[in-house]
């Protein structure tokens, strides 16, 4: 076992324990967020079904399939123990699959068809490392150069570097705590 395991464990542990409550991304906040600019080099974007306790994005993906175009993609888990993504619009029927909600559709893309990636997280650590559901999935299946942003309620920001340097790295993160947090590295 890596010296880090049972430190992730404990503090996945701990965050779901202390997650009473799912944190939804209001219209008004996702709007916020679009106008930042940090989807304008997008055009193709995965991103998740929440699960608790992830912020729950719907209203995000709403916005940017809507009123911005975007296409967007939800990652489907494989046996092999990484990620395809499948297309996703609004009038998707969605399906509980291997653990996560995913659109009933059987065409599958790859990474390589993805700009940018909105990571799910259980947590994350100071060095912007996600803590995930322990399975790897992410870690193996997005690239270290691919754009990565994740939002996290406050009590998922862990203050001190935790993960191992496989884990996934996020290249911003959005922290809620009454108004919404913008972290870049």
């Amino acid at each position: 076992m890596h010296p880090t395991s049972s430190l992730k464990a404990t503090y996945r542990k701990k965050i779901l324990q202390q997650s009473k409550d799912t944190v939804i991304l209001s219209v008004e906040d996702a709007t916020n967020i679009i106008t930042t600019g940090i989807f304008d080099n997008s055009q193709s974007i995965s991103a998740y079904w929440p699960l608790k306790p992830e912020v729950d994005i719907t209203n995000l993906l709403h916005i940017l399939h809507n009123d911005h175009r975007k296409s967007i993609f939800i990652p489907k888990p494989l046996t092999t123990k990484v990620l395809s993504f499948i297309k996703w619009t609004p009038d998707t029927k969605m399906i509980f699959e291997n653990g996560c909600f995913v659109p009933e559709c059987k065409t599958i893309f790859s990474i390589n068809d993805i700009d940018t990636v909105i990571v799910p997280c259980i947590g994350a650590d100071a060095n912007h490392q996600r803590l995930g559901r322990g399975g790897g999935f992410y870690d193996r299946s997005i690239p270290a150069d691919k754009p990565t942003l994740s939002f996290i309620n406050q009590n998922q920001f862990i203050s001190k570097a935790i993960c191992d340097p496989h884990d996934l790295f996020i290249n911003t993160l959005f922290i809620f705590n009454n108004t919404w947090k913008k972290l870049t590295i």
